[in-house]
């Protein structure tokens, strides 16, 4: 854990990296996400009535899954766009460099850090029902008690994946306000090692998942 160092104090190597703002080429590839992610849900739907197939679980995790991916593209959104005041546009600091913000508004940062934990939450919540839909999906398709006990192994190991992630998220930092304040004394897991071990067991469920119906497919 993280005692001394804190992102804030992170500071820009030169001026044109301090001054680099990356807003909109994180904002662009987010918009486009949230149209393909729409499109595809509002297709499913349509396929389902379509055919007169009533919805079925795998449809419902898959909707709770798209609310968790909107939310979090509507805080960037939000954090990444400029708004208009007297004098000129002001952001609210998404995609420029910390410490530039942090010079400029310094409460702008707390707003963004007070975003992570939500933000975390939103994540999780819809990897892990993305995940169920997949998982549920292949219940449904095959009706096998091999399948059944790889899918209920699979949903029990992923549900922990998310009660851990939403743990170190909310233990982050002790106590949680020195997220977007450090000048509260207490400790802070390093963000390289919070990201990493929760991406880690993403991948590896990912992977599993993936080849789970393979056997059942080539025979």
């Amino acid at each position: 854990m993280s005692t001394s160092t804190h992102l804030f104090e992170r500071r820009p190597k030169s001026v044109a990296q301090g001054d680099d703002d990356r807003s909109y080429r994180l904002m662009i590839p987010s918009i486009v996400a949230c149209l393909i992610a729409t499109t595809v849900l509002l297709l499913r739907l349509y396929c389902r009535r379509s055919i007169k197939q009533s919805l079925w679980w795998d449809d419902y995790l898959i909707f709770i899954a798209y609310v968790g991916f909107t939310s979090i593209f509507l805080m960037q959104i939000l954090l990444g766009m400029t708004f208009p005041n007297k004098s000129q546009g002001t952001s609210l600091g998404l995609g420029k460099h910390v410490a530039v913000v942090q010079t400029e508004s310094p409460n702008t940062v707390t707003t963004i850090f007070h975003t992570l934990v939500p933000a975390e939450f939103s994540y999780v919540t819809s990897i892990l029902f993305t995940k169920h839909s997949i998982l549920a999906f292949y219940w449904r398709m095959f009706s096998v008690r091999s399948m059944t006990i790889a899918v209920r192994i699979m949903l029990a190991i992923t549900t922990l994946w998310l009660i851990g992630s939403g743990t170190a998220a909310l233990l982050s930092c002790v106590p949680l306000q020195k997220l977007w304040n450090p000048a509260v004394p207490g400790t802070c897991i390093k963000s390289r090692t919070l990201y990493i071990g929760a991406a880690i067991p993403n991948v590896i469920t990912d992977f599993v998942i993936l080849i789970i119906p393979l056997p059942y497919v080539w025979h």
